[in-house]
């Protein structure tokens, strides 16, 4: 009976190494269109301390000056794997909010899949409205069609723009603590999916019109307040690389096997 369990943790590490993982990410049917670990040389990224994002793979879109998004390596809350992490927040004075935003080649066969991964620290506070993420075809075209899903945080779980406001999903934001944040969009379909830790909302609504546009777009972005310097300001960092992962596994399995065998 030892044995079963072990061969179950086993079976789990397998499909730990299949999944792709990488940095915070934007993916086409599981192809890293954009990556950054928002790690400096020494940890093994390219990006700078004190400077915005400069992506691994692909590029991010960059920012007014005076938005302070920026590359840290602060004893709070920490950085989940690597020498640094991203604090995603705004100086008060800046034209526009804090973003994290790309372009990338447009998904535009009905059946792709449009995937936005990262690890994220929400940290707790009044964050009603102030931080918002949308999936849009270009990033220039105007409000709605321009638009595939938009969203925002409101009492603590997400909400989606259905063309007359904003609903509440099942996906809820677990502040202050590191979580693993996966918003997938299959072209071609009216509703995306938000998971929060594995959990959430699949059937989400997206915008009205949404299933005949293309998506080539994504931004995530912080407003108003709470996502200003003395605020309540977001970080995000790379999802873990499965082969870390499995490595701390085997070490807790070759604690429990040495227990056992004591």
């Amino acid at each position: 009976m030892r044995f079963s369990g072990f061969a179950v943790l086993a079976a789990s590490m397998v499909g730990l190494f299949l999944s792709p993982a990488g940095g915070t990410e934007i993916l086409w049917n599981n192809v890293v269109l954009v990556s950054d670990n928002f790690d400096t040389t020494a940890g093994g990224g390219n990006d700078t301390l004190g400077a915005q994002p400069l992506a691994d793979v692909g590029a991010w879109i960059s920012n007014d000056t005076t938005v302070n998004n920026v590359v840290t390596n602060a004893s709070a809350p920490g950085a989940q794997q690597g020498d640094a992490y991203l604090r995603l927040a705004h100086d008060g004075t800046a034209t526009g909010a804090a973003q994290l935003k790309a372009n990338f080649a447009p998904i535009t066969t009905a059946g792709d899949t449009f995937t936005w991964r990262s690890r994220v620290y929400f940290t707790g506070g009044g964050h009603d409205d102030d931080y918002q993420f949308s999936a849009r075809t270009t990033g220039t075209g105007g409000f709605p069609d321009d638009y595939v899903f938009l969203t925002t945080i409101r009492g603590g779980v997400v909400n989606a723009y259905d063309g007359s406001g904003y609903v509440p999903t099942s996906t809820k934001i677990l502040p202050d603590r590191w979580t693993t944040w996966e918003i997938s969009y299959t072209r071609g379909a009216n509703t995306f999916s938000w998971l929060v830790n594995g959990v959430g909302d699949t059937a989400a609504p997206a915008m009205p019109g949404a299933a005949d546009r293309d998506i080539g777009f994504a931004m995530f972005w912080g407003n108003y307040t709470s996502s200003q310097d003395g605020g309540f300001p977001v970080y995000l960092d790379a999802v873990p690389e499965p082969a870390s992962i499995v490595l701390l596994v085997l070490g807790g399995l070759g604690l429990l096997v040495t227990r056992r065998g004591t």
